[in-house]
């Protein structure tokens, strides 16, 4: 299953991002998935918020050549349903 969440910037703060994850989640536990990962750039403003759900670092992602192109590191997150 794959979900993308986004919310703009002016509706942030608001709960909206709680609402739409816990939704992701409880529809990823009725189809009976065991885990829940995303993917997230490190420079995403919303970071501490992954944790505040429940979700935790799993690997942290860098490109070999991702320096040179201005490409920021990303994080996996996840965690057991």
């Amino acid at each position: 299953m794959f979900v993308l969440i986004a919310v703009k910037l002016e509706f942030c703060g608001k709960g909206i991002s709680c609402y739409l994850i816990d939704g992701a989640i409880k529809q990823t536990k009725e189809q009976d998935y065991k885990q829940v990962k995303l993917d997230v750039l490190a420079i995403n403003p919303s970071l501490g918020f992954y944790p505040a759900v429940g979700l935790e670092l799993l690997a942290e992602t860098r490109a070999t050549t991702s320096a040179k192109f201005g490409v920021p590191p990303g994080y996996c997150m996840g965690r057991s349903l």
